[in-house]
């Protein structure tokens, strides 16, 4: 199930509704289209986005970045998601860049490392398989979707910061799908971060 969720670039992000988590987790169980629920989850993501922005700020590894997420979240509410995801991505590693060097990791920056970041935020505690955060599932998101690897021989590569800054993404792939998860995933990192 995870596998096809990924696939199909979803992740059931903490901040989205218990009701609509389990629509999507229903929708890939079943084979659907999870996307079919891409306006429900904009609403709530528009709703989330407003406090968010106030409060984002307030973390340390957010806050150097914060001028371009304003900028991404203009473009968003603009629907000019060729634009908002072109800005938001790039950031959205810049903070886990971030955490890495604060981290004092002496691991190379390799985006398998930074996809690690969520894993060692809560030092305190190691159940995580067992947190409603899903860390676990969260690196292996970063690492097959986020970060996801492209075809330079492929026409149609998924959106993922590689194909982004690779200049391989198409056009079409810079839509209102891509630039809803970019936020819900940067969401999903305030909580590990903050």
């Amino acid at each position: 199930e995870w596998r096809s969720l990924f696939t199909q670039g979803w992740f059931p992000f903490i901040t989205l509704s218990n009701g609509l988590i389990d629509a999507i987790l229903a929708h890939n169980r079943e084979g659907w289209n999870i996307d079919e629920l891409l306006p429900k989850v904009e609403a709530q993501v528009q709703r989330r986005l407003v406090n968010a922005i106030e409060s984002w700020p307030k973390i340390r590894l957010f806050e150097p970045h914060m001028e371009f997420i304003s900028r991404a979240l203009d473009r968003y509410r603009n629907t000019d998601y060729l634009s908002c995801i072109s800005i938001l991505f790039p950031r959205i590693e810049g903070i886990l860049r971030g955490f890495h060097s604060v981290q004092g990791q002496a691991n190379r920056t390799s985006q398998r490392n930074l996809a690690a970041a969520v894993l060692s935020c809560d030092v305190n505690s190691r159940n995580h398989e067992y947190s409603p955060l899903l860390p676990l599932r969260v690196n292996r998101y970063l690492e097959e979707v986020y970060f996801a690897h492209f075809n330079p021989e492929c026409s149609t590569n998924p959106l993922s910061r590689n194909s982004i800054g690779h200049g391989v993404a198409t056009v079409d792939a810079f839509n209102l799908k891509g630039a809803t998860l970019g936020f819900l995933l940067l969401d999903q990192l305030s909580y590990y971060f903050s």
